[in-house]
This record gives structure tokens, sequence and C-alpha cells, in this order.
């Protein structure tokens, strides 16, 4: 457990993340790491969307939303080309903007603008990141940066405290195997007993999958559908040990 733990927090997100970034910039000078619709981060009363990430602090076109205190559009902004700076600044170039005031609409010729903000480079690297490819750490800085801006956190609290019960669901897979070596199963051959051990491992990964759509979709409680799994796997393993002895 402590392999994985040491293994899934500090090696495997880098690894993960380097190869995913070489792969798509050795295709493409642009790239989109967060789908067709890109990333969208609230910051106060903005909201902006990323569409592409080209390198640390470089990415591509971005839109900035503009809201009231009453929650209604006062600009809308787009630039093709954005550079995160220091201190939450960025540079947009080829920057356009539409501001509502009145009955009017009041247009802003293409040039340059610096956006202060408190989304950093390295959090919009985060935004556009896959949460079940996250650290635990990054999911918590996520969930309280969500949380404190009142957006849906479902998605990455499910993410992780998965990722806790993954860890735990280790020991009972180790513990999964006691039966098959001293239970009714040590008479069948060795393929017998692998693909008995195969399917559980296939069911396991298929009632998280599903279980990860519905937390999502239905709006069910996240912490207890995320130990669902592993509580299940847990009992199978109670029931064989206690048929073994």
């Amino acid at each position: 457990m402590l392999f994985e733990v040491l293994l899934g927090e500090f090696l495997a997100p880098p690894l993960e993340a380097t190869a995913r970034a070489q792969k798509a910039f050795s295709k493409l000078n642009n790239v989109s790491f967060g789908g067709g619709g890109g990333a969208w981060v609230r910051d106060g009363d903005l909201i902006l969307n990323v569409a592409g990430q080209s390198s640390e602090r470089q990415f591509g076109s971005m839109q900035i939303f503009e809201l009231s205190r009453e929650h209604t559009l006062l600009a809308l902004g787009h630039a093709t080309h954005a550079v995160a700076g220091a201190r939450g600044k960025w540079l947009l170039s080829d920057y356009r903007e539409s501001r509502f005031k009145d009955d009017a609409v009041i247009t802003r010729a293409p040039g340059q603008r610096l956006l202060e903000s408190n989304v950093s480079a390295g959090f919009l690297g985060l935004a556009v990141e896959d949460p079940k490819q996250l650290t635990g750490r990054a999911l918590w800085r996520l969930i309280r940066y969500f949380r404190s801006n009142s957006l849906d956190t479902r998605e990455y609290v499910f993410a992780f405290w998965s990722r806790i019960s993954r860890t735990v669901g280790v020991m009972f897979a180790v513990l999964l195997a006691i039966p098959f070596v001293l239970g009714s199963m040590r008479s069948a051959g060795a393929g017998t007993r692998m693909m008995f051990g195969l399917l559980i491992g296939i069911a396991f990964f298929l009632v998280q999958r599903l279980i990860e759509s519905g937390t999502v979709v239905f709006q069910l409680n996240p912490v207890l559908l995320a130990w669902l799994p592993t509580a299940l796997l847990a009992l199978v393993t109670f029931i064989l040990l206690a048929r073994t002895r």
C-alpha cells in the first residue's frame, strides 16, 4: 500500500503528464487538453475558457466572461493567445472585447490586454487535466478552490476519495489471494484460479467506472459511492476467508 501511494502521488502523475505533453506537442503546435470545450475556470466575477495549451505558460485562445454581482453579463472578450506572467498576470494578444452598457454595445479594437487574475498557469494546467490523473494533493486544492467559488465539486470529490479507497483496496486484493491457495479453489488448476481472479478484477473495474458515471449524472453522494467498490471487494474477501476457515 505504501508503494502504491508513493507511485500514485509522486511518480505516475508527472510521468503521465510529461508523456502526454511530449506526444501532443510532437504532433501539433497548439494542443487542447480540455477536449472540444476547453477548460472552464471561474475567478470571482470572471469566467475564463481556455481552448488550448502549447507550453507550460503559453495557452491558446481565451474567452473572458465578466459578470456583475447580480450575475448579469457585463462584457465578453476573446484573445487568440495568452501568456502567463508572474503573480497572476496574463498578457492577452489580439484581444477583442464587447462591453454591454444600458442599451448599447461598446466594442474594443483588437490589441493587447494585461489581465490580473488569481488563476495561475499552474492551476489552469490542473483544470485541463483529467481528475482521475491528478494527485490527491492537487485534487484537494481544486476542491477547496471550487467550493470557494460555489462550483460543483462532485467529480473531484469522487476522484479524491476514489484514490484513497483504491489504495485501501490493495490490502483486500492481497487478502483475497488466501482463499485461492488454502480454500476450495486450491484443487483447481492454475488457469482456473487465474481466470476467477481476473473476473473479480474486471468486475471491480467495471463497477467503479459505472459508479463514477452515476455520481456525476445522477448527483449522488460521491464519498459513499467512491468507497462502494472497495466495500464490495472487502465483503467478497471476508466471505471467502470465512468459508476457508
